[in-house]
């Protein structure tokens, strides 16, 4: 497999950070860094997958609607599961370009990853056009799966208003604004997770070749 030289994804976030802080009103900034400190101090995520966990099973449209069977995922070998908010975020759309270029090596490790989303088949299908997407978006209608695993919550009301006041929410089709953390699973063959990433800061994400060392790992 060919060695690729990548900006860490981590160093790529936070120009993205710096346009955030320059896009936002500073109102608006200050509720939602104040919202990651809550999440941070919560506790609402202690009980999230971990390693050595079984993975919930779940059956999720795709872009076109069809639903995809976790068990059929896992049938043709690793299965990679990276949670994001909507493309409407700018750290989204950043993690969800790195993963594709990882996408051919996870591939060839025999693995295969989905990302997944509280927004409508409608919205994926753009996320996957707009950032031309080689692996499958998969909606997860009102977070469902999301708080399964125990990386979704239900937004406090200051931060609901802040993302409806800029048209990021009503993409989902629910009108309770529970949103996922930033995570990521690894799950073998059999089902159980191998690697679990969760992350209350929605500006920090895992870096991609931390999938594929565990990917490795898992093929030795």
């Amino acid at each position: 497999m060919e060695n690729v030289l990548r900006l860490p994804l981590n160093q790529r976030l936070a120009q993205k950070s710096e346009e955030s802080r320059h896009a936002l009103p500073e109102a608006y900034y200050q509720v939602l860094r104040k919202s990651v400190a809550y999440l941070r101090d919560s506790g609402l995520f202690d009980g999230a997958l971990a390693i050595g966990d079984p993975l919930p099973p779940f059956r999720l449209p795709s872009t076109a609607g069809h639903l995809v069977d976790s068990a059929e995922l896992l049938a043709k070998g690793p299965l990679v599961i990276s949670f994001f908010r909507g493309e409407w975020c700018r750290f989204c759309r950043e993690t969800l370009s790195a993963l594709a270029e990882i996408d051919a090596e996870v591939r060839a490790l025999g693995a295969i990853q989905v990302a997944v989303t509280p927004d409508l088949p409608e919205a994926t299908a753009r996320t996957v056009r707009n950032l031309n997407l080689s692996f499958a978006v998969l909606s997860d209608i009102n977070s469902a799966f999301g708080l399964q695993c125990g990386i979704a919550y239900r937004m406090p009301d200051d931060v609901a208003e802040v993302y409806h006041a800029m048209n990021f929410i009503n993409r989902n089709g629910s009108a309770d604004f529970f949103l996922p953390i930033p995570a990521v699973f690894i799950a073998d063959r059999g089902g159980i997770v191998r690697l679990s990433y969760t992350e209350p800061d929605y500006a920090e994400r895992l870096e991609p070749d931390a999938i594929i060392e565990t990917l490795k790992g898992l093929s030795e």
